[in-house]
This record gives structure tokens, C-alpha cells and sequence, in this order.
């Protein structure tokens, strides 16, 4: 089910090559802890393997609210906006409205990743078809760490610290697993005009990945290389210490018992 928390337990066993105390392991850590935020927020989606359980009513139903949820915050975003003011806009309007597909779940862990974890970079990449391709698979989420030095397009030079937070698919892994890990969802219509939708291994010869959504250049982030916030140290959290980020306390400890 699409709101099934992530266990960080299993992401730990399933990215061995992070180890405890280094970026790509915090990375891990928040990107957990932001997916499951998002998973508890947003109730319903309508391209989600998960979907396809629902009548052809309910899914209409919830297909217009999500559209009538896209014309709202793309009306409040026109004019002279900048990316912070259109973060802030869609994050609030999918928080208040519940639902949404992976552009919204993409946006709101965007926004929840720069409220909880401010010195962490994050971006929303796309998956597209490479030209010529007749059938479309899509999909967005977020990356967390991406060297700023690395091509966008070629997620082989994004580094070991690069994690792939994606909420919509409740998938948290480094980028030494996206050829694992990564799906995109290929949908279509059925003979009595239902959506019905599956999920598509990510392929390098027939999908491209695609910076969708950024705030500000990667060099302009530092994260802490000496003094690690508390809130980025798991010990300090399992000691129960009272911290000045409320945001996520239920989710930190829930994490933290997986530890």
C-alpha cells in the first residue's frame, strides 16, 4: 500500500555501503524520515499500482481532485515567483488537499527536506523517455547529496553521498542502487476506459534522467563536515534529547528503534 512507512532497519541491510556517521548515511536517515512524513500525508494517488483497485468512479473522482489540486497551485504560482515561493505554494496546497501523484509527493518531501534538514541539498529528478520511444513511463523524486560537480544527466558521476529519496514509491536507497531500485510508471487505459497502472524498471538505454525542480546551485550548500547538528546524529536522538526541530519527532523515534 502507498502509505506503508519505510523501515529504516531495511535500509540499512539494503545500503551496506553507507556506514554509520558518513553523509550518504544521513542522507539515508533524512530521506527515511522525509518519505514517511510525505506517506502520512498524502492519503491518495491515482498512479500507483495501488490505484488500481478502485472503481472506475472512485478513480475519476480522485483524478479530477488531483487536477482540480494542480490548477490551484499552478494559478497561485503564476506571475513573478520565484522557485522558493513555488516550493512553498505547491507544498502547502498538496499538505492541505492530502492527495496527489509523484510530482506532489516529489515537492512536499522537497519542502520537508529543507524545513528539517536546511544544510542538505535536495532536487527533484525526472525519468523521460529518450526520443523515438512509443510508450511513455514517467516518474519524479528527490535526490539528496548529488555532487555539485557532477553532470545532472548522468547519475553514474552523482557520487557516493547521492541518495534517492522517493516517497511516491516509498523507496529510500543510494544511487549505487538505482539500477535496482528505481522504477517509473507506464500507465494506460483499459477496454472500459479505467486507468490502469504498472510500475517499470528504470533502463539507462531507454529512460533518461531529467533535473526537474532545483532551488539554488549545489556549491551554495555546505554540509557540516566537523560539528554534525544533533539533529543529524542518531545517537543523540536515541538519548531522547530535546531538540529546536519538533518536525518529525514521532518519525525520528520510530527510525531511531530501527537502529
Amino acid at each position: 500500500m502507498f502509505s506503508t512507512l519505510i523501515d529504516f532497519k531495511n535500509v540499512k541491510e539494503n545500503n551496506a555501503d553507507a556506514v554509520q556517521g558518513s553523509n550518504a548515511y544521513r542522507h539515508l536517515f533524512a530521506a527515511c524520515l522525509v518519505a514517511n512524513e510525505v506517506r502520512l500525508v498524502i492519503k491518495q494517488t491515482c498512479t500507483h499500482p495501488f490505484a488500481n483497485s478502485y472503481d472506475k468512479e472512485t478513480w475519476d473522482a480522485l483524478g479530477e481532485k488531483i487536477d482540480q489540486t494542480r490548477a490551484e497551485y499552478d494559478a497561485a504560482c503564476r506571475g513573478e515567483k520565484n522557485k522558493q515561493q513555488i516550493l512553498d505554494i505547491t507544498a502547502a496546497s498538496v499538505e492541505k488537499e492530502q492527495v496527489g501523484d509523484c510530482p506532489e509527493y516529489a515537492m512536499l518531501a522537497l519542502k520537508k527536506l529543507q524545513t528539517a534538514f536546511p544544510n542538505m541539498a535536495g532536487e527533484i529528478f525526472a525519468i523521460e523517455n529518450k526520443k523515438g520511444d512509443v510508450d511513455r513511463d514517467a516518474h519524479e523524486f528527490v535526490v539528496i547529496g548529488r555532487d555539485p560537480n557532477s553532470d545532472p544527466n548522468d547519475f553514474t558521476s552523482w557520487g557516493n553521498d547521492a541518495v534517492i529519496c522517493d516517497a511516491w514509491a516509498g523507496n529510500v536507497y543510494t544511487v549505487a542502487h538505482i539500477l535496482i531500485y528505481l522504477k517509473g510508471c507506464h500507465s494506460w487505459r483499459d477496454a472500459h476506459d479505467k486507468q490502469i497502472n504498472s510500475l517499470v524498471k528504470f533502463d539507462p538505454e531507454k529512460h533518461k534522467l531529467v533535473l526537474d525542480f532545483t532551488l539554488e546551485s549545489l556549491n551554495k550548500r555546505k554540509e557540516p563536515s566537523v560539528k554534525t547538528p544533533s539533529f543529524f546524529q542518531p545517537e543523540s536522538v536515541e538519548k531522547k534529547e530535546e531538540d529546536d526541530k519538533p518536525l518529525f519527532k514521532k518519525q525520528r523515534l520510530m527510525v531511531i528503534n530501527q537502529l
